[in-house]
């Protein structure tokens, strides 16, 4: 009985090495965004506001509203065609706004956007604006 005794100890100690070196990954996450209502007044300053609703796992390298207000209006604004309002605060959960100077027009497109490290860019949903 004796001469198992090794056996069995690497057997065991080889069960447990398998045991602990399975670990769950978790993927990384983008951040989610929601895009808030501006408070446009073209006598005075916008408020630009969003909502980071969840944050994620991915590093985000810039932040802000996209918008578009100037002819030819783009109904889906994008980070490389339209105007864009930078953020500066954290990158955390919550609600964030940043005062900008009115771009006063009939019409204004925007959604909050996020840049991830690496390009890739995350949207928010689009809202439309009209002095109609």
């Amino acid at each position: 009985m004796n001469k198992f005794t090794p056996l069995r100890s690497t057997l065991f100690l080889v069960v447990m090495l398998f045991a602990f070196a399975c670990t769950d990954h978790s993927m990384p996450s983008p951040p989610t965004l929601e895009t808030l209502t501006t408070t446009m007044n073209c006598h005075d300053l916008f408020t630009y506001r969003l909502n980071v609703v969840e944050s994620g796992t991915m590093p985000v390298v810039e932040y802000g509203i996209v918008y578009s207000a100037s002819n030819p209006l783009n109904p889906t604004p994008t980070v490389e065609s339209n105007t864009k309002v930078i953020f500066t605060d954290t990158f955390t959960d919550g609600q964030k706004t940043k005062v900008g100077n009115p771009d006063c027009a009939s019409q204004t497109y925007y959604r909050a956007y996020a840049i991830l490290d690496g390009g890739t860019v995350v949207y928010g949903n689009i809202i439309h604006f009209s002095n109609d």
